[in-house]
Parts: structure tokens; C-alpha cells; sequence
């Protein structure tokens, strides 16, 4: 779980770094938290 959550985190800086912040915003409200 702890390895999912750090993978989860790059990939949030990587995105953060490529698009605008409001955007994954967005996404983060879209996605189902408790199938992680």
C-alpha cells in the first residue's frame, strides 16, 4: 500500500510538472479513492 501511495505520488509531481494544477484537481475529485 505504502509503495502504491509513493508511485501515486510521483506520478501527481510528473503530472503536476506537464499540465495545470486545476486539471488534476479535476481528476483527483473524479477518481474512486476507496479502490485504491
Amino acid at each position: 500500500m505504502f509503495k502504491l501511495f509513493t508511485l501515486l505520488t510521483v506520478v501527481t509531481l510528473v503530472y503536476v510538472q506537464t499540465t495545470q494544477a486545476a486539471d488534476l484537481i479535476e481528476e483527483i475529485k473524479k477518481m474512486d479513492v476507496t479502490k485504491l
